[in-house]
């Protein structure tokens, strides 16, 4: 019973050390929108002290977008804020922004369904005070728009334009008399403002719930209130439009370029006649066809004054006279229909002849640029080119025109386009010719391509070539560079196929070298050029195939098989792969540091340096023999080129064994014999081996290695073992460390 007493106790203490204190009103607040209802402590108000602290409690609104608005005649003495969650005042608080646009009383502040319960805090009482304050729940809308639609009325009021001139109201001025520039810019001030207005409104539809009664009498007033501004901005808009119309037409005087430059704007007025008054239509419609009168004199000028075969550019595009015939309803009359005819036709003849004698000169071009022999389609693709130019050179018609053909550019056109065909027909007589042999050389028939570029270069073909005459010479060469070519490629890509195909191969590689794949694809029996000139042709492709043989080949297939030996060099088919590269290194010639040394450390019988004491490097032991099932000679062969000042230095030589090669050494020599420059090395007398063991790391020690400083140090060891295989031995050479016997 005491424990239980004291526990109350503590929690009342706890309780009593809260240091907001919450104000809990009666009746209860309701978050539906009733307007403003005053917040009592039952029949009285609450009082707050100066200094205290205190927290109310709004339930969440009935909807999303809803603000819950706080009237009170205390604010300037209290510090208040509105947030979602509140722990007497601990940890980090979020405030809810105060949305009031006036400081006197209100408070604003933006709600929705996403928090159960709203705190609104006084943090800051400034003097004894009675607190009287009216609570609103209101959707944010109808807020919004309650608080602005005095301003928005007034400021449409403000706004709005006379009509008189617009609709042409008796009395009122007419608009040809108007200060077009002041009008406008005194409109255009009233028109921005109008459109920041219906920005405002805008926003305030966004948050229309979906639900919106049509008789709720703040929506009536907002539809109501769009409305009137709609009708007034869309008249503006297209007083402004019919103002500018008007202005552009007196500026323009009597320049007809001028208006046609602007014949888009009269043709949108007259095709959306029915949203500007008719007289006023009536007035523009009168404008445009007075003015269409001197299109066809315009552009009969322009076509006057021309002196080349380009495409007209007639200025303004007479698209736009096109389109206010329609739109004025005045038919198109058979003088300007005949005027686009002309032009029409000869822009097309115009811009072909353009295009063709641009590929003519990039065909020229083509063939005078080219200073090695093209590749084989090159003959076909100039043929087809200059028959797809001859296709599209038209017939000359525009210098046919009744009423044009005297022009200066119907007869330019007219001769042009002549040349032009005849160009293109010499060109698709010289290249077809070509083509006939090129086709020998696609099919990869190098004796018939060689035989009938010997009989085009002495004339046995009967044909002549006089209107192209500068280029025979050249395609002669060019057929005999692509014989060269073609064989060097076909032998190119023979053997570069059987390279891919071989290079990991590791079975019989000298029997590879000798595939026919070696030799040329054709052997080569012309040039124009003589004699000399056959011999380098035959050089260029025997000189690739000695290139591969000697280069690429062997230093590919190295690579490979060495990179496959490197991820496994214990299974049984690494030893080959060893001697693949060995066989491989015989004909290799390059210089690769890399390649040299992946040969060197495969090949059994060339000695791995050591220059370095104390290093130990990779030294592989690999069978002298083919016994696959059996026991097989081993061999490792060591350079010792340590330096030393020591005229015949001594060394002793460390080898870290394989475990299968050391671990019968207590029974019997794991090596047969060891040598160094051909002197065998005993264990006897004051040589040692010592005998590689579980407990040294099957490690065995040579010592000591005499040396010749000047000379050529090869240590030799010789084993055997009933495997074949490629086993990894560690090998290290150091200056001998003095033992106590």
């Amino acid at each position: 019973m005491r424990t239980h007493l004291l526990l109350a106790l503590s929690l009342a203490l706890i309780a009593g050390c809260a240091t907001f204190k919450e104000l809990e009103p009666k009746p209860e607040l309701s978050p539906l929108e009733r307007g403003y209802i005053e917040l009592r402590n039952d029949k009285e108000f609450f009082q707050l002290d100066q200094g205290k602290q205190y927290f109310i409690r709004f339930p969440r609104p009935v909807a999303n977008n809803f603000d819950i608005v706080l009237e009170t005649n205390a604010k300037w003495y209290l510090s208040t804020y509105m947030t979602r969650t509140f722990d007497d005042g601990k940890g980090p608080i979020v405030r809810i922004p105060d949305e009031a646009t006036r400081e006197d009383s209100a408070m604003v502040y933006g709600v929705d369904l996403s928090s159960g319960t709203y705190f609104w805090v006084i943090d800051t009482v400034r003097q004894d005070i009675e607190l009287r304050l009216r609570y609103r729940y209101v959707p944010k809308w109808r807020y919004t728009f309650e608080n602005d639609y005095a301003a928005f009325r007034q400021s449409l009021a403000a706004n709005v334009v006379d009509r008189g001139t617009y609709t042409g109201a008796a009395g009122a001025p007419a608009i040809e008399s108007v200060d077009y520039g002041a009008t406008l810019t005194a409109l255009g001030a009233r028109t921005a403002k109008l459109a920041a207005m219906d920005d405002e409104l805008k926003k305030v539809a966004q948050l229309f719930p979906p639900d919106i009664s049509p008789q709720d009498t703040a929506y009536r007033n907002y539809t109501a209130l769009k409305a009137s501004l709609e009708d007034e901005l869309k008249f503006q808009q297209s007083y402004a439009a019919a103002l500018t119309l008007f202005r552009k037409d007196r500026d323009a005087g009597t320049n007809t370029g001028t208006f046609l430059a602007d014949a888009s704007l009269y043709a949108d007025f007259l095709n959306n006649h029915d949203r500007y008054p008719a007289p006023l239509v009536e007035k523009v419609k009168k404008i445009v066809m007075l003015r269409l009168n001197d299109v066809v004199p315009w552009y009969e000028q322009q076509l006057r004054s021309k002196r080349d075969a380009t495409p007209f550019v007639l200025t303004p595009p007479p698209d736009g006279a096109q389109a206010l015939y329609a739109a004025s309803g005045r038919p198109v009359p058979p003088a300007f229909a005949a005027l686009r005819a002309f032009v029409d036709r000869f822009n097309l003849e115009a811009t072909a002849l353009g295009a063709a004698a641009a590929k003519l000169k990039s065909l020229h071009a083509q063939v005078d640029a080219v200073t090695a022999p093209p590749p084989a389609s090159f003959y076909s693709g100039i043929e087809a080119s200059a028959r797809d130019i001859r296709a599209s050179i038209p017939q000359a018609l525009a210098s046919t025109n009744d009423r044009y053909r005297g022009l200066d550019a119907s007869s330019l056109l007219a001769l042009q386009l002549g040349k032009a065909g005849e160009e293109a027909d010499d060109f698709q007589s010289l290249f077809g010719t070509g083509a006939r042999i090129a086709a020998a050389l696609a099919g990869r028939t190098w004796g018939a391509a060689e035989a009938g570029t010997r009989d085009l270069y002495v004339g046995k073909d009967g044909r002549t070539y006089a209107s192209v005459e500068r280029h025979r010479d050249r395609i002669v060469r060019w057929f005999e560079a692509d014989i060269v070519a073609g064989v060097r490629n076909a032998t190119r890509e023979r053997l570069d196929g059987f390279v891919r195909l071989n290079q990991g191969s590791y079975a019989n590689v000298p029997g590879l070298y000798a595939d026919s794949a070696f030799r040329p694809a054709y052997q080569l029996t012309f040039s124009a050029g003589g004699p000399a000139v056959l011999a380098r042709n035959r050089s260029s492709i025997d000189d690739y195939i000695d290139r591969v043989r000697h280069f690429q080949f062997p230093e590919a297939a190295i690579r490979t098989i060495y990179a496959d030996f490197a991820r496994d060099m214990g299974v049984a088919d690494g030893v080959d792969r060893a001697r693949a590269v060995v066989d491989h290194g015989k004909e290799y010639r390059g210089a690769d540091k890399q390649i040299l040394a992946i040969i060197t450390e495969c090949d059994p019988d060339a000695p791995k340096w050591i220059v370095r004491p104390k290093e130990y490097r990779r030294v592989l032991a690999l069978p002298v023999t083919g016994n696959r099932k059996g026991v097989n000679e081993y061999v490792f062969r060591l350079r010792l080129q340590i330096p030393s000042d020591a005229q015949f230095p001594v060394f002793d030589v460390n080898l870290k064994l394989p475990r299968e090669i050391a671990e019968g050494a207590g029974k019997e020599s794991w090596y047969d014999a060891i040598t160094i420059n051909g002197k065998p090395i005993k264990n006897e007398g004051r040589y040692r081996v010592t005998s590689p063991t579980a407990d040294n790391g099957y490690e065995s020690q040579v010592t000591p290695v005499e040396m010749d400083k000047e000379g050529r140090n090869v240590l030799e060891v010789r084993f055997k073992k009933a495997s074949y295989r490629v086993y990894e031995i560690s090998a290290m050479a150091q200056v001998p460390i003095m033992k106590k016997n």
